[in-house]
């Protein structure tokens, strides 16, 4: 199989058009899965926040919800602060890894993290979900 062919080109035709399109093709994948992903994408374009449960998932209220996230990319986040409805309710002590929040009143709930440094400072970009507790 044959990824890259070089040719002698004919005047007036684009060079490494196969390149191009398959260029043009991970570019298009990329795009779509940071669109349907619940990571957020901060100014220098690092990708962070959280990986599950997805936006809009239906949760156990009894059992809580397993929150996994990840910010290694912002530099100075030491560790993550938990929010449900705007309430700090617990803390990652790391920058990635899981946290549970339980167990949950029955509704919709916002859950949002926080990437703090080591002052408890929120720094970079807060990421959030609604989850649906029943």
């Amino acid at each position: 199989m044959k990824y890259l062919e070089i040719k002698t080109i004919s005047k007036g035709s684009f060079p490494c058009k196969r390149i191009s399109y398959l260029i043009y093709f991970y570019g298009f994948v990329a795009a779509l899965f940071l669109a349907f992903n619940s990571t957020e994408v901060d100014a220098q374009n690092n990708i962070h926040g959280i990986l599950s449960p997805k936006d809009g998932a239906i949760v156990n209220a009894a059992e809580g919800v397993k929150i996994q996230y990840d910010f290694r990319n912002d530099d100075k986040a030491q560790h993550v602060h938990l929010f449900l409805d705007d309430t700090q309710i617990a803390m990652g002590h790391k920058a990635f890894g899981e946290i549970m929040a339980s167990p949950l009143t029955a509704g919709k709930r916002q859950i949002c993290l926080s990437p703090v440094n080591a002052n408890h400072t929120p720094i970079g970009q807060r990421s959030c979900i609604t989850v649906i507790a029943e």
